[in-house]
């Protein structure tokens, strides 16, 4: 009875200032509006259950014009949560106070007009949040989403993505290139060494016995600090058509290059190393794309006998074989490449990679870099891992060092240079520093648990074991390439920290191969 009372004096009350009380809405209510009224409110009573007498009416009340459109509160308002009590049209009412919301929010006076009809229908039930889960224990974060995408979808873009949108671009928009095999222009074959004297013998008579025209063609050979008889060994094994150039200290490998720009009388300057055999026919093969007025740089295919580095180099020869087919490649193989005589940059770039920088430096103006795949050569694995990690640290820093000088090769001007470089160069090498920051992130944000601990330590100790052995024939195949992969990713780590410490790497020590260089 008492609540009764509490009920009727507030209808009274309302009805002072507000007109008659428009009826509590029929049907039955949601499961969320009948267990959501606080505790401390009671729930008003404007018709007692199973009273007698006739209903109240739901005519429109018959007072002031602003107070015309009586509404139902929103539900989700955190004082009439659940309670169902006429409100005027957004003005406050002191009579009623306990009532009506003193300061109504904007969707109250936003919705007025429809506000009682759409409350008044029963609501379905809502949909528990993802929070809400049974087994919160088994939630996946924000953190372990990244790290998963940063461990596994990095290097799938970079090893699969990338090739298959080359693919994609060869074969929906090619860009074959003019190849004339009667084209002889006169070339200026370069080797830069250094302490070669077991090796420029053999370079040197490799490079006369080129199936091409003798007299299209010299040799010259700059010997870069060597401590040897390099230079009396190479004057033994040429003739005639070569120069020797010796350098009295060791300034590395492009200040080299740069010293015997000066005796190159050709139209094309074809530079090699010392340790790389040419097949007969590479040469002439190598200048055939340059008759195309568009190609600023060709560069051959390296061949390496067996072992993980051969796996690689055929799955790179792969991917440059795409780019030259769509356009052009993201830089020339140091191993052999040919350039225009007149299109050759070898202004020194501290710590910059030779082939890379001057093949770029040729294609700056929108021109191309394509591949000539029989312009074959035979390099040789390196030996020791050690050697191997120190090559590809210097290579991985060497390209860092070439791209920072050249900023506007990243750009549109360049043509399809610059996103084939990001997915070729700048892609693998952020690829390493990524992986490790995504392992690092889900190690430390997993939940201690048995099966993750011993998961992680079983990965990180696998990891471990592979770098420590070297690439030996008893590992197999697959653990060579993943010995070779891992080997890789560290010395890009190692190159990326030395081009942000500054630390240039200038000059460079030859591999010296553990049995003759065999062609393949």
């Amino acid at each position: 009875m008492d609540d009764q009372r509490s009920a009727d004096r507030r209808v009274s009350l309302h009805r002072r200032c507000t007109g008659p009380v428009p009826a509590r809405p029929q049907g039955r209510l949601s499961r969320r509006r009948r267990h959501s009224r606080p505790a401390h409110s009671p729930r008003p009573q404007l018709r007692a259950a199973g009273a007698a007498g006739p209903r109240p009416s739901r005519e429109r009340p018959s007072g002031p014009s602003d107070c015309a459109r009586p509404t139902w509160p929103d539900p989700h308002c955190a004082r009439f949560q659940g309670q169902f009590i006429p409100v005027a049209c957004g003005r406050p009412c002191r009579l009623a106070a306990g009532l009506l919301c003193v300061r109504p929010h904007r969707h109250h006076r936003a919705r007025s007009a429809w506000r009682s009809t759409v409350l008044a229908r029963p609501r379905s039930r809502p949909r528990l949040r993802p929070s809400a889960t049974r087994n919160p224990g088994h939630r996946v974060n924000i953190c372990q989403l990244l790290g998963l995408g940063a461990l596994v979808g990095v290097p799938a873009a970079t090893y699969a993505g990338y090739p298959a949108l080359l693919w994609a671009v060869a074969i929906l928009r090619p860009r074959p290139h003019l190849t004339d095999p009667n084209h002889r222009p006169f070339v200026t074959v370069v080797i830069a060494a250094h302490n070669e004297a077991e090796l420029i013998g053999a370079k040197v008579r490799n490079v006369f016995e080129q199936d091409y025209a003798p007299g299209k063609y010299t040799c010259t050979v700059v010997c870069d600090g060597c401590t040897d008889d390099t230079a009396d060994a190479a004057r033994m094994a040429g003739d005639e058509r070569l120069q020797v150039i010796e350098l009295p200290r060791q300034r590395g490998k492009l200040a080299a290059i740069r010293a015997a720009l000066p005796h190159a009388g050709g139209d094309v300057i074809a530079f090699t190393d010392a340790n790389v055999l040419l097949e007969r026919d590479a040469l002439r093969h190598l200048v055939a794309p340059l008759a195309d007025p568009s190609v600023a740089a060709v560069s051959g295919a390296k061949h390496i006998g067996d072992g993980p580095e051969a796996t690689y180099w055929r799955y790179e020869r792969w991917i440059r074989t795409l780019e030259s087919a769509s356009g052009s490649i993201a830089g020339a193989d140091g191993a052999l490449f040919a350039v225009h005589t007149a299109a050759v940059d070898a202004s020194p770039v501290a710590g910059a990679a030779d082939d890379l920088l001057i093949s770029l430096r040729a294609a700056r103006s929108a021109r191309r870099i394509v591949i000539a795949p029989e312009a074959r050569t035979t390099e040789p694995a390196f030996p020791t891992t050690s050697e191997s990690f120190t090559a590809r640290v210097r290579t991985t820093s060497g390209a860092l060092f070439a791209l920072a000088n050249l900023p506007g090769i990243l750009g549109p001007s360049s043509g399809d240079l610059w996103w084939k470089l990001a997915g070729h160069k700048l892609l693998r090498l952020a690829a390493p520093p990524v992986m490790t920051a995504g392992a690092i992130t889900l190690v430390v944000s997993a939940r201690p648990s048995r099966m993750r601990a011993s998961t992680t330590m079983w990965v990180f100790g696998l990891s471990l074991a592979v770098l420590s052995v070297s690439a030996s024939r008893a590992l197999g195949t697959v653990l060579q390439v993943a010995h070779y992969a891992m080997l890789a990713n560290l010395a890009a780590l190692f190159g990326l920290a030395r081009f942000i410490a500054r630390r240039p790497i200038d000059t460079w020590t030859p591999v010296r191969p553990t049995q003759p260089i065999a062609r393949v």
